[in-house]
């Protein structure tokens, strides 16, 4: 690997983590925006936030259902399973 390309792998790295950390400040704000990694809108992604790298593509909500960290997290309280 020469080094223009190690270069060009930590610019995307440091871009990548960048846009999560400017989604995470911009929440209510960035919902409309396309994520680096996979294109879809932050609000089609399962937390809201964008995909963290490459390699940990995010879980999309379900179709028609654009959803934010609080309607997981209560989706997630309510289908306990039984003990």
């Amino acid at each position: 690997m020469d080094i223009q390309s190690k270069v060009d792998l930590k610019g995307r790295e440091v871009a990548l983590r960048l846009a999560y950390v400017m989604a995470k400040v911009e929440y209510d704000y960035n919902r409309h925006e396309p994520c680096l990694v996979c294109k879809e809108k932050y609000m089609h992604h399962i937390d809201g936030l964008p995909c963290e790298s490459d390699d940990k593509i995010k879980e999309k909500a379900p179709y028609g259902e654009p959803v934010d960290a609080k309607w997981y997290k209560r989706k997630v309280e309510k289908v306990k399973p039984p003990l």
